[in-house]
Formats: structure tokens, sequence, C-alpha cells
């Protein structure tokens, strides 16, 4: 736990832009969207909230810790299409 004062996210912060690929330009690399993105497209099923909150009190059980952000995670697809990608793409206009 940081205490006034202390710290303010000066070793956090290099840390998760480091992760996140950020650039000099304060942009993003596309990295993480490419891999929703491809996870989404590789599987078709789909989570809904009421699964996950069925599903709450496992994934806390399993951890104190990560277990709520596990659970919710579940969602990151729920918007994306389901299903395989065209064989080929619809032509441009």
């Amino acid at each position: 736990m940081v205490t006034e004062g202390e710290g303010y996210g000066t070793t956090l912060l290099p840390l998760d832009d480091a992760l996140r690929e950020r650039t000099d330009e304060d942009g993003y690399a596309d990295s993480n969207a490419a891999f929703t993105g491809v996870s989404c497209a590789d599987y078709t099923g789909r989570f809904t909230t009421d699964d996950v909150r069925r599903h709450l009190p496992e994934f806390r059980r399993a951890s104190a810790v990560v277990g709520n952000w596990m659970a919710w995670s579940l969602l990151h697809c729920s918007t994306a299409p389901a299903g395989p990608w065209p064989a080929t793409p619809p032509p441009s206009m």
C-alpha cells in the first residue's frame, strides 16, 4: 500500500508502459487489441453476465486475489461476433 508522499506509481507506470508498448509519441502498439481479436475469432463461445455471476463464487474460492478479475474477464469477447471469419473478405467500396 502506498501512503501519501510515497511513489504515486513511479515504479508501476513504467512497467505498465512497457507491457502496453507505449511509444515516445504517447501512442500504444495494437498488440493487446490484436490478441483479443484473434482470441475471440478462435473461440466461438460467448459468456454472458449471468454466466459470470453464476460462477463468480467458484472464482473467488479459487483466488481471493484475482478471482473477480478472472471471472469478469470472461466477458472480453461478449460483444465480438461469434463464428468463423469469412473465407474471403467482402469487396471494398
